[in-house]
């Protein structure tokens, strides 16, 4: 567990102590879930996985661009309450990847 391997805080407090820490929460306890994933699969996974009760948790999702098309349909149905795909592209001279975040539903 977690508090296992962190028994303290920076501030020296117990960590068991601390609301969420102290032992397995219900999903529902959260208001979202946001998963950040290359593969489809992965936030497939979660939205089957993952027992919504009304509404709650919101299941958020930044996947890159090849993935978008194929979790649309979870957009349209309300499974997944926001999708967001990246798409990146290396510049011409050397640096870092220029990435642009395209919002397919706000929420």
């Amino acid at each position: 567990s977690l508090t296992a391997v962190l028994p303290l805080t920076i501030g020296l407090e117990q960590t068991r102590d601390l609301n969420g820490l102290g032992g397995p929460m219900p999903i529902t306890s959260f208001d979202a879930v946001l998963i950040i994933a290359d593969q489809p699969d992965t936030v497939r996974n979660w939205i089957e996985q993952v027992s919504q009760k009304d509404g709650k948790p919101a299941i958020w999702a930044v996947v890159n661009a090849q993935s978008a098309p194929l979790l649309r349909p979870y957009v349209r149905s309300g499974q997944l309450s926001g999708l967001s795909a990246l798409s990146c592209r290396e510049r011409i001279e050397p640096g870092e990847p220029e990435c642009d975040a395209k919002p397919l539903r706000d929420v």
